[in-house]
Formats: C-alpha cells, structure tokens, sequence
C-alpha cells in the first residue's frame, strides 16, 4: 500500500513540475518564449553574394559614365566646397573638385543611367592631410544600402620613404633615406604621405571578392548617396563602369609587335626600393642570416643591413608595393622575382601584378609564391617553364604588387560561410545546455534544435571537402590547414552518431570550431618577402645568387665570433655628442628597436640631443649608488619614482618650463597623481611630480551586434537597461559581466584601484571621489 501511495506521490510530483515548467516557458499569450525557434529574425543586410545572387537578370553594363564631383544636387551634413582649381602638391592641376573637410554627412547625385546592368564604381580623389588612415565612405543607392560593405568602404592613401639629410664620410651633405643608429646598423626609412590623385574601386577589404563590387541599376534616374565616414577627401569624379575582363596571355600575346626589341642588359630593382605603398607599415626589413640577400651596401655579419621589403606587414589583401624602374629601350620583357615565402605553411602566397597601374593579362592576377625556408628565384612563367612577356615603354615604368587570396579566394569564402553556420548551431547549442552541461542529462539536442543531425552531416561533409581542396592548392597531402579542419569534422561526426550523448563533445567542438575560426584569418594572411625584381630580354640568362656552402659557412662563423663580441644592452651606441642622454628601458629588443628608430629619427635631429639607449633590468637605488644610473628611465614599477624620489635621487618634473603643456597630452589632469609626492611635514623632500605614464587604461564596453540583432535588443544606458538586457542573456545561456578582478596589496600599488573593478571608473564618472 505504502509503494503504491508512493508512487500516486511522484506521479503528481513529475506532472506539477512540468506544469510548472510549462508555465514559466510560456509568454503572455502562452507562447513558447526563449527556445531557438522563437528568436526573432535577424536585421543585419545582406551579404554581397546574398545580393548578387538575386540579380541574376542583369549582365554585366557595356558602357561607362561619369559623374563630376560638383554635381551633387545636395548636401546633409557634409562640410564640402566646391574648387573651380585644385593644384595638389605632386601631379597636374584638377578642375572642378569637390573639397570634403569634415569627415561626416551625405552628398547626394542624380544620376542617368544609360543602360541596365551591373556597375562597378570607382573614385577619382585625393586623400587630405590628416591620420595617415585610409579614407573610408560609404555609399547608399535610393536611399539604402544594397548590402553590408556599402555602409563603409576603404581608399588608400600612398607612402613613400622620406629623405633626410645626413654627412657622408667626407663632410658633405646629401639627402637619404637610409638611417643609421650610433653603432651602424641600418633601420627603415621614416614614411611621409605622397599627396596625389589616384583612383580606387569600391572593393571587398577582406579580398574574399576578388573583383571590384558591382551592384545592379535600372536605366534612367537614380539617387547615390555618398557618406564620410572617415578621413578628409577632396572627390574629382565617380566612374560607373562595366567590370574588367582580362584576358588571358595566349590572346594578348597575339598583338605583340614583333619588331619592338628589349635591351639585352638585365635591370635590377631591389625589394627595398620601392617607390610607393599603399600602407604606413610597408617598410624595409633586414635578414642577416643569409649573405645572399641583395643590398646596396651587401650583407654584413655584425651590422644589419636593409635589404629586403614584405614580411608579415605585407600580407593582408590589397597591400600594394610599387617600384619605378627606367627602361632604356621599348620592347617586350621578361619578369623575375628573388623571394622568400615561409609565412603560409605547406601553402602558397598569391599577389596581382600591375604594369603601369594595368592587369596585362589573367595570369597576371594570381602569383602564385611557393612555400620554402630558403631564399628562392623564379621567373614569371607558364607551367612549362615559358616566360610571360611583358610590355615596357621607354624611360620611366612602374611595376606593383598587391596582396589577393589568388586561387584560395573561393575556398577561404565557402569555409567562412560554412564555420558561421557551425558557430550558430554551437550558440543554439549553449542555449540549451549552458557552459558546463550535465554529462549525466539528457537534452536531446536533435530534437531541441530543428535540424540539428541533418545539418551537422551537411557541414562536416562540406569541411571534408574544403580540406581536401586546400590540400589540392598546396600540392601536397596533409598539412595544418587539412588536418586542422578535419578535426572539427570527426567531431560533427560524433555528435551526431552518438546523438543522445551530443553535449559531452561541447568542448571538443568549441575547442575545434575556434581553431578553425582562427585558420579561416590566417589563411587570408599572405606575407611575402622580396629581395629584388629583374627585368630581362626575351632571351636574357637569370642567375640564381644562393651562396654557395663555403660562403655561408664562412658568414655563419663570422656571426658566431661577432655574438661574443656585441653589446646587446647597447642599442643605440655611446654618442660622443655636446649633448647627450642614456635611458635604460626595461622591455624587449624590438620594442627596443622601435623606440630608437624614433629616437633617432626624430628626437635627436628636432633637438640636438643624443640618445645613448639601453636594455637594462638592473637595481635603479643599486646603479645610482654607483654612480652609474641613467638619465632617464622607462616602464618602471609605478610605486619606484616617488621611492627614489624620498632618497633624493630624482628631479621634480614641475620644475621645467614646458610641464604644463606636456601635460595637456594627457587625457585628465590626475594621470600624474601616483608619481606626485606631496610633502606637508618638515623632511627636506620637496614636493613634486617625479614621473609620467607611459601607458593609461580605461574599460570599454564590447557587444555582440549580431546576438543583440538576434534577439531585437539595443546597447543598454542605464543599469536598469543593463539588467533586462543581461536576463535575456542569462535565460538562454549566455553572458553579460562587469570587470572584477583579485589582485594583491602589491599588484594594486602598481595596478591602481581602478583595476580592481569598474566601480572606481563610475565613481570618477558621476563626479565622486575615492
């Protein structure tokens, strides 16, 4: 009787807490609230193949037009005047331009479209003086966005080396731009802005589209609305135009004058020369592990020596370097690279290649560079080994190189697409199940979550073939791209044989889903070095200048003896100078390198002033004891100024005339509050400010627009927003938090209060004081 009753007992039990369940799960109108079927529809636009792919109507335009600059029918916002003249500081006079200085609001264009078609476009303009940031627009067709990128897009500006003025070894003085510091080591040229007009197209930034952007338009009127977003920018023209065919070399070839003969005499042009660049940090490195490496002063073994230009700075896509080059003779020639490519491992580097600003021809917009540790030569050729000629005018030529994704464009876009798709289904996922699922439950994921087997399978079986295709481009089986894609795959696959136990791989699929995430990245990283380009005739004999074993052996052993000989706390080198200072700073040696190029690129040659630069982690009360302390001292502990200033061994700051407006580039007048000793007793210490910050921290607040977007929510401004937003987050599994974190006595002298959480920053905020 009593089993019986207690089974009556669990029975009411079981069907009260569904109810209750139920009820709770259920919205006013007792809908299903907070599951994944409920989430409302995301607002975000569409992506451009999302676009594109309902525009399968309209071909390709035939036929260009422009629209001046000045015919805009109106302006919102936007701090514009019109130029009849605009003289820039290099290149010819423009007429009519627009002059945008305010880096905000619209101009609107009327314009007449002759034809239907798909249109890319391309703007004529001249990059203001400002940031050194690429100027970003953005562009609405009546009235709206057609897709995501049209809300903000990237023009370049240019960059070239500037020259300085330095005294040879004979007391002349000549204009350069090699720099030097006190021991002899070369470093790269200091960039400065060339101010000119160029044209860009509006394209993908990310180069997972390889062409420029087209969008569809009707014949007749049309509204275009252009938007600063960033930068200054004085506009000439915009170019509608149909989208660029090249064609491919066996066609363009046909065309060649056979008569137009090259010089025989080969041209060299070193990496390092280039004339322009399309980024700020596009400059000349160093490689001293290999004799081999072309220079204009050769290798040296104890001393860098710039001698190449690329590297992980030149990897992202649409990266351009330029080289002019004089070609004594018009005529066809063959084209040559000395480079190294060990940044894509087991794969390959792709860059486009421009003549006089023109694709000659399609195999000319995907390089292909071959993985190798080793500094390798080849010539732009055929799979058959025969060389691609290219047309030169005589005299001045330019030759670019720009960074693109080449033959891994369309695997990069579909594995993108694909790892957004299982980011999803891991967020529905944690919806359910929460951080640290109950290995013991059972959640019945396929059937919480619509289609979860079906598209599992789907996805595993698209990586499987994604991987296989990155194995095809590299040429080779296996490999980390490969195998790292694989593994997300087996474990799709085992969530979904074994679907009743899914939620125990939560970790592995997180684990391996973010590896992916971080492959799809650095798989549209391409860094490149190149030593040097050479330009041939037809018929000229390229000469691969690899050192030979006794030449490396000989330069190796000569690095051995050197290394025991430098002073590696030594940067700068002791400057025997009127007026000098040393400065020890406690970081690495290329943070250190940095800061000295800036030193001596700037500081030194503005002020007179010598800079003896030191590595040196040593005991500040230790070295001034001895009488060998520094000058000046950088990135010490926050509490060591005013320790030593108590031992009067530092010099109150207040007491130089410009303190006052070296303070104004501070962001608060408290940023030299814990380096300020202020003496209200009888000591002989006075009181003063003996340090300034090299580093100050704030909190920023982050979100995620596209989870906001899925559940219909906005950035919260008040706590009470704040609260509502974070209990929809908690009731599907996800987080929102505040800073907080634990730290020692010692940690908060150095750190400040302000680390400990975010409460000090609102105090501060609502006028409080700690």
């Amino acid at each position: 009787m009593k089993r019986k009753l207690s089974l009556v007992l669990a029975m009411v039990m079981i069907l009260a807490s569904v109810f209750v369940t139920g009820a709770s799960a259920a919205g006013e109108n007792g809908d299903p609230a907070n599951t994944v079927q409920n989430i409302p529809n995301s607002s975000e636009l569409p992506s451009y193949d999302d676009y594109m792919s309902d525009k399968g109507g309209f071909a390709d335009a035939t036929q260009e037009f422009v629209v001046d600059a000045t015919d805009y029918a109106s302006s919102n916002g936007a701090t514009v005047e019109k130029a009849d003249t605009f003289k820039p500081e290099n290149g010819e006079e423009r007429k009519t331009v627009v002059k945008w200085t305010n880096e905000d609001g619209f101009l609107t264009y009327n314009i007449n479209v002759p034809a239907d078609g798909l249109y890319t476009v391309k703007f004529l303009y001249y990059a203001l003086p400002s940031r050194n940031n690429p100027v970003s627009l953005g562009i609405k067709v009546d009235g709206k966005y057609l897709f995501e990128n049209m809300k903000e897009f990237e023009l370049p500006r240019i960059f070239i080396d500037k020259e300085v003025e330095v005294v040879d070894a004979d007391g002349n003085k000549v204009m350069t731009t090699i720099r030097t510091d006190g021991i002899g080591n070369e470093f790269a040229a200091e960039q400065t802005e060339y101010y000119a007009f160029q044209e860009a197209y509006f394209i993908d930034p990310t180069g997972l589209e390889t062409k420029p952007y087209t969008f569809a338009l009707t014949a007749g009127t049309h509204a275009i609305e252009i938007e600063s977003v960033a930068e200054p920018v004085v506009l000439d023209a915009i170019v509608f135009a149909p989208q660029e065919v090249y064609k491919p070399y066996a066609e363009v070839s046909k065309n060649y004058d056979p008569s137009l003969k090259a010089s025989a005499d080969i041209i060299k042009i070193e990496g390092e020369d280039a004339t322009y660049k399309s980024s700020y940090s596009l400059v000349g490195q160093y490689d001293q592990s290999d004799p081999s490496v072309s220079s204009a002063k050769g290798s040296n073994p104890y001393l860098t020596r710039i001698n190449y230009i690329g590297d992980v700075n030149w990897a992202s896509p649409g990266q351009r370097i330029t080289w002019e080059v004089n070609v004594p003779a018009e005529g066809y020639y063959k084209l040559a690279f000395r480079y190294k490519q060990s940044h894509v491992l087991n794969g390959n580097a792709y860059r486009k290649l421009l003549i006089n600003g023109e694709v000659p021809f399609a195999e000319a917009t995907d390089l292909c560079f071959q993985y190798d540790l080793d500094w390798m030569h080849t010539e732009f050729a055929d799979d058959n080994g025969n060389a691609y000629l290219l047309y030169f005018k005589e005299g001045l030529n330019t030759i670019s190189m720009e960074v693109n994704l080449g033959e891994l464009t369309q695997t990069v876009r579909e594995l993108k697409e694909v790892v957004y798709k299982v980011g999803n289904v891991y967020r529905d996922m944690i919806k359910i199940t929460g951080e640290s699922p109950d290995r013991s439950r059972d959640y019945n994921l396929f059937e919480q979550i619509p289609n979860f087997n079906e598209n599992l399978s789907e996805y595993s079986k698209e990586l499987y073939r994604i991987a296989a295709k990155t194995e095809e481009l590299a040429g080779q089986a296996g490999g980390t791209n490969a195998t790292t894609i694989r593994s997300l795959c087996e474990v799709l696959d085992n969530m979904v044989e074994h679907q009743y136990t899914a939620h125990q791989y939560k970790t592995l699929f997180y684990n391996n889903y973010t590896s992916v995430s971080a492959l799809v990245y650095s798989m549209m990283e391409m860094g490149l070095n190149i030593d040097y380009l050479e330009l041939g005739a037809p018929d000229a004999k390229f000469v691969d200048p690899a050192a030979s074993w006794w030449e490396s052996f000989s330069y190796s052993t000569q690095r051995f003896l050197s290394s025991f000989s430098a002073d590696y706390n030594n940067v700068s080198g002791d400057l025997e100078t009127e007026k000098s200072i040393t400065i020890w700073a406690n970081w690495g040696r290329d943070q250190i390198r940095v800061l000295n190029n800036l030193i001596q690129s700037s500081f030194t040659p503005e002020t007179g002033i010598g800079v003896n630069l030191k590595m040196s982690n040593a005991s500040y009360v230790q070295a001034i004891l001895s009488g060998k302390g520094p000058d000046c001292s950088l990135h010490m502990a926050r509490s060591e100024p005013v320790n030593l200033a108590l031992r009067d061994s530092m010099v109150d700051l207040t007491t130089f005339s410009d303190y006052n407006e070296v303070m104004k580039r501070f962001m608060t007048a408290d940023a030299a509050l814990p380096f300020t000793f202020d003496n209200d007793s009888t000591d002989d210490i006075p009181a003063g400010v003996y340090a300034l910050p090299d580093t100050l921290n704030f909190y920023m607040f982050f979100y995620r627009t596209d989870i906001f977007e899925e559940f219909d929510l906005v950035p919260p401004k008040t706590w009470d927003e704040y609260l509502e937003v974070a209990s929809v987050f908690y009731r599907n599994n996800l987080q929102a938090s505040l800073p907080y974190t634990q730290i020692t006595s010692a940690g908060m002298v150095n750190a400040g209060v302000g680390s400990l959480s975010i409460l000090p920053t609102l105090i501060m905020q609502m006028g409080g004081n700690i």
